[in-house]
Parts: structure tokens; sequence; C-alpha cells
């Protein structure tokens, strides 16, 4: 908030001297373009000898807040921060900004950093950031490595796990076909992955444009032979051996009748499957657990025979 009400204040001082888009060069990003026309605004500011303002005392803005929009903010707030503090925390502070004088605001807000540096929240929020950053660091895979394009995914399963996967390919974009064999288990998986962007706009955590694109972009299938086109193909049936060697199976037919380009799709072969696991139950969680062993060579991709 201090950061905006600068910027917003040395934006008014500017609006009446330089062109608006030269004005928002200049407060925003301070690039090569808007950096001179700041610096000679401040120099010409300190010539004039113009009074200082203290941000803090900038009270204009926040004068006669209601306490209407905060309890409103709060219910929003509700289906998106269960159980958290920090933001909580953030709209207390904001709040105490607004209706106590400032030495005390000041002191209120420190109290809030500190409950919040302190919680074991905050411990585990830092974990997350660089466990995220150093399990993108693939050992053995050098810089000059590059990713094959992923232009189509397919999902064989439609169950809780599988229809996470396919939620996460059409999140990011990906047409995605989800295969079951038995239309009617294949009717249930599709229902399931509705009902969760329903939920999701529900929560307001999705917008209901953004939740029918990506529903639009995962199909129902019941024949292997739809996959052919996949660029990646990822299993979620059940934990039998039996049934994940019949998937293969299916799966080196349907590459190998299917595959006119340069390569096949990428899947998991049945000599690797106690090798990787990929874990992704829900689309809002990060998780692809990759579990190496000894034969982890076995698992390279399949390229054209």
């Amino acid at each position: 908030m201090a950061t905006y009400a600068v910027a917003a204040t040395l934006f008014s001082e500017l609006k009446d001297k330089i062109q608006a888009r030269e004005a928002c060069v200049a407060v925003v990003g301070l690039g090569y373009v808007g950096l001179p026309v700041a610096l000679a605004f401040a120099r010409q500011a300190a010539a004039e000898k113009r009074p200082l303002r203290i941000t803090s005392d900038v009270t204009e803005r926040i004068r006669d807040v209601s306490p209407d929009l905060f309890a409103s903010f709060r219910r929003k707030l509700e289906p998106k921060a269960r159980g958290q503090l920090a933001p909580w925390r953030i709209v207390d502070g904001i709040e105490a900004a607004c209706t106590l004088p400032k030495e005390a605001a000041l002191a209120r807000e420190r109290e809030y950093f500190i409950e919040c540096r302190d919680s074991p929240q905050r411990k585990a929020l830092v974990h997350v950031f660089f466990a995220e950053r150093e399990a993108r660091k693939i050992p053995g895979l050098g810089a000059d490595v590059s990713a094959l394009p992923i232009r189509r995914a397919a999902v064989i399963g439609a169950g809780t796990m599988g229809a996470g996967i396919a939620m996460t390919f059409a999140n990011a974009g990906l047409p995605v076909s989800v295969l079951e064999l038995s239309g009617a288990a294949l009717e249930r998986g599709l229902g399931l992955i509705a009902r969760n962007y329903d939920g999701s706009v529900a929560r307001g955590s999705l917008r209901r444009e953004r939740a029918d694109q990506a529903l639009a972009l995962i199909h129902g299938v019941t024949e292997y032979e739809a996959l052919g086109g996949a660029d990646i193909v990822i299993e979620a049936v059940f934990e039998e051996m039996k049934v994940k060697q019949e998937v293969f199976a299916r799966l080196d037919q349907v590459a190998a009748d299917k595959s006119s380009g340069p390569r096949r799709p990428l899947f998991i072969d049945k000599s690797c499957m106690r090798i990787l696991i990929f874990l992704r139950c829900i689309p809002s969680s990060a998780i692809c657990s990759i579990v190496w062993e000894t034969q982890r060579n076995r698992c390279a991709r399949q390229e054209p025979h």
C-alpha cells in the first residue's frame, strides 16, 4: 500500500507536466525512457524547495472508510484463505491503517508481521518456495537439453487421479483425451471434472469463462485408437500389475499404428512401472513424484524403432 501511495502521489504531481504515457513509465517502470523524466522532476522539486510530503500523513484516500468494506472483503476471502494466517493479517493491517492513528496502526502492523514471521505457516511456505525451485533441477539433465513440444495429451482412467491430471493439462491450455472403456465410467469421470470446475467457480478461485474454456479442452473417449495423436499419455488406472501391463501393451500397438510424426508419444513403458510415479490427484496442488531406481536408464523416452 505504501508503494502504491508513493506512486499515486508522484503521478498526481507529474500528470500536469508530462504526457500520461511518460508519467506511467516514470512511476511504474522507471525504465530507460521514464527514468530521465523522473530524475528531472526530482531535481526540480528539490530546486524549488517544495514541502516534503510524508506518505503516512496522506489520508485523503482512506478517510471515512466504511467498516462494511472490510467485512465484505473478509467474506469473499473466506473460501480461499480458510485456515491461513497471513491473508487475514493483511486485511487486519490495512483496516488498522484506515481506522487508527498512524503510530497505533504502525504498531499493530508490526505485531501482525511478527506473528506471521514466527508462525509454522511461514516456515512451511519458505520450505515450499525453495523446494519447488529445487524440484525443477533434474539430476543428470544438462542445460542444453530442451523440452519436447506437447500439443495434445491423453489420460487413461477417469477416476479421481485421472480427472485431476486431465484438468491440469486443460488448465495449461492443452487439449486432452480421457479414456475409459466403459461408457458409464467415462460419464462419471467427466461429471467429476465438471463438478470440480463448478466448485472452483463457486469458491471464486476461477472465473466461469476460464472454467468453460478448460472444460471444452477435455474430451472423453472409449477406444485406445483415439489416443494416437497424443504427444504424452499418462495412465491413471487401478494399481494392479496385470491391468497396467494390458494398458501399456495397447499403448504400444496404438503408437506403432498411429505415429506418423518424427517421434512416438511419450509414455511410461511397462518395464519402468516401478520407477516413475505420477501423483496428481487435484489440479490445485503441484505434486509430481519421480522415484528413481538403479534401472532409471530403462525409462528413457521411446523413439521409433
